[in-house]
């Protein structure tokens, strides 16, 4: 059972069912938007689920770590726990709320029998705290089963304008700011830009190249990916691995992404950039004056090696889920 208090669920979906498992997703928005309400409604629907529900192995998204704090607590009796801990768990991403609670964290890591994380650094930092910790990435997605990845035989600059993809939802781990930037210096390019308009500051100046799609359900999501030619995925943390980079890759379009030691190891045939105007403008640009058959290659090469990565990755996981749901 993959279990998550949250409003995006596609990777707990994607990931149970990868595991043969079931996902519990809970997130009471539909009977209040009050935060304080909807926690505590969140935690009496948990421990209800936790005591009568039906699981042989738990395995539980941080943030938030209340969620994990509650699923060690109230799990029935020697139920194996695993923790998915991404970057904002450990207070990174900005979340200044997880960074309070490292205490609990850290000792979630002791109680839980394996610890997922995105880099090797964070294994690290989990290992050493006397957990057991696992790098684990994005499953492969549901609807890969009906349609397998393949490299669109289109060509950036074959549209006019270029059209972009920028998965955003306005964190604080992305450079919306600097993208804007990059906008204005490309005007000939259109930005097609995810995510609630109402986490932008009101005096934000949005380009005329730049539309604001809004917070887009899966299959919207999707479509907008496939109706791009490129697609820009960009954080400031460096310990993140993005699922959008993943499903970019996945729907054979070039990604531009933020350089870090992890994208440029786990995401080798895309064209990396520091989060700078001038990186991001030039890595696009690189990316429109490449060369087609080039182009075919690296899109080709990017699928193909994070099918290996994903295909490592899930069957060691299973393998252990397996063995756990056995004891």
């Amino acid at each position: 059972m993959v279990l998550a208090w949250t409003k995006i669920s596609e990777r707990q979906v994607d990931l149970a069912y990868q595991l043969s498992g079931e996902a519990k997703i809970v997130f009471p928005d539909r009977v209040t938007n009050n935060t304080i309400v909807r926690f505590l409604l969140s935690a009496v629907q948990t421990i209800i689920f936790l005591r009568r529900g039906s699981y042989r192995v738990l395995i539980v998204t941080a943030p938030p770590i209340e969620t994990a704090l509650i699923c060690a607590a109230f799990r029935r009796r020697g139920k194996p726990l695993i923790l998915d801990s991404h970057p904002g768990a450990f207070g990174l991403m900005g979340d200044a709320r997880s960074r309070k609670l490292q205490i609990l964290h850290r000792w979630l890591w002791r109680r839980a029998t394996l610890v997922l994380v995105t880099t090797e650094e964070l294994a690290k930092t989990v290992n050493a705290g006397g957990g057991h910790a696992l790098i684990f990435h994005e499953p492969f997605a549901r609807w890969q089963e009906f349609e397998e990845p393949s490299v669109p035989t289109d060509f950036p600059g074959s549209a006019h304008p270029i059209r972009v993809c920028v998965p955003f939802i306005f964190a604080r781990d992305e450079p919306v700011g600097v993208l804007f930037s990059v906008a204005r210096r490309l005007r000939n390019i259109e930005f097609r830009v995810t995510g609630n308009p109402d986490r932008l500051p009101d005096d934000t100046l949005i380009p005329p190249n730049v539309t604001l799609v809004g917070f887009l359900g899966p299959e919207q999501f999707l479509s907008e990916m496939k109706k791009s030619d490129i697609v820009i995925v960009l954080s400031t943390e460096r310990e993140s691995v993005m699922r959008t980079a993943y499903e970019a890759i996945r729907v054979g379009r070039t990604l531009v992404v933020s350089k870090t030691e992890a994208t440029l190891k786990y995401f080798p045939y895309a064209l990396h950039a520091e989060n700078t105007e001038t990186s991001i403008t030039a890595a696009l640009m690189g990316v429109i004056e490449e060369d087609h058959d080039l182009s075919l290659q690296r899109r080709a090469a990017a699928i193909e090696t994070s099918r290996k990565i994903t295909n490592v990755q899930t069957e060691e996981l299973r393998k252990r889920v397996t063995e756990l749901s056995l004891l």
